[in-house]
């Protein structure tokens, strides 16, 4: 069942082009609206120092030490945008999940409105409590390195302990948290929950169903790697002015397939949970069993 979901989520890539185009270009929205503010404040500062042109070609801690002395003021108060950033950001993420997957229910870039339309509050409601959720593990996660600092007291154990096992912990913690809050949302929207019985579902999720873990790890690595070639792209070749804009078109390429990857994700997790569905719905008592005559979808042959 894993294969055929994973499968199944590449293949809806191909059949639906216009949800990947629709999520590209919400995300490219989404990241000018976000770094305006930002990239606004980095040419204030560095425009008048004359280094401008030394800092695109490489990176300099002691330029950049001159700079922070000379025009921190505009820097440190940049920070005061992610007030209405990080909250921004959350939502953003909230709308494009609940239309991507009402989406890919239902037809595609018109569902996608649909879906926002119908589930952003639910959804909204739903991603606070994951807020909470991820909140009440980092203060176990704070406990557990509290107590292991006290039991480890040598410099080596001290280092793994703050620079691998902490980092390596919190990502796990991380990544799971994001595949219950997925097939959470992936509840809301197909199964028509409620965001408090939505949350349990997603929390319950991996444990019910341990393969579908594998579906969400596969797409996470394929979007690793997406991310980080963007990024070392830019800092491996950006090292003349000239192939700035050449690289910026690259990279776009870069994110339209990373869209195309968050699509084809998405699509993997509701062909895992519709065909946990499809099986499991002849051992509801007094239901009918489900079949492609009583559904109107076979999610063994999408």
């Amino acid at each position: 069942m894993v294969a055929q979901s994973i499968a199944s989520g590449g293949r809806l890539v191909a059949a639906k082009p216009g949800l990947t185009l629709l999520i590209y270009l919400v995300n490219l929205i989404a990241a000018l609206v976000l770094s305006l503010p930002i990239y606004g404040a980095l040419v204030g500062a560095t425009a008048s120092s004359g280094y401008a042109a030394d800092l695109v070609q490489r990176f300099d801690l002691v330029l950049w030490a001159d700079i922070m002395q000379k025009s921190g003021d505009v820097l440190i108060a940049s920070w005061g945008q992610l007030f209405w950033m990080i909250p921004l950001f959350l939502l953003w993420k909230v709308v494009v999940s609940v239309g991507l997957i009402n989406g890919l229910r239902d037809g595609g870039a018109r569902s996608f409105w649909d879906g926002v339309g119908r589930f952003t509050g639910k959804a909204t409601l739903l991603a606070l409590l994951y807020l909470l959720t991820l909140l009440g593990w980092l203060v176990v996660v704070g406990i557990m390195v509290v107590v292991a600092r006290l039991v480890f007291s040598n410099i080596e154990s001290v280092f793994t302990l703050y620079w691998i096992v902490t980092p390596a912990v919190l990502f796990v913690g991380l990544a799971i948290l994001d595949m219950m809050h997925d097939f959470g949302r992936i509840s809301l929207v197909i199964s028509g929950r409620s965001a408090p019985s939505a949350w349990l579902d997603g929390i319950r999720y991996p444990f019910r169903r341990p393969s579908s873990v594998l579906v969400y790890l596969m797409w996470l690595l394929v979007a690793i790697v997406l991310s980080v070639a963007a990024v070392r792209m830019h800092a491996s070749f950006a090292a003349t002015i000239g192939v700035v804009w050449l690289l910026f078109l690259v990279q776009q390429i870069v994110f339209f397939l990373r869209a195309g990857v968050t699509v084809a994700w998405f699509g993997s997790e509701v062909s895992y949970f519709e065909r946990v569905q499809y099986r499991e719905a002849p051992l509801i008592a007094d239901a009918p069993a489900a079949s492609e005559e009583n559904t109107g979808f076979d999610p063994l042959t999408a």
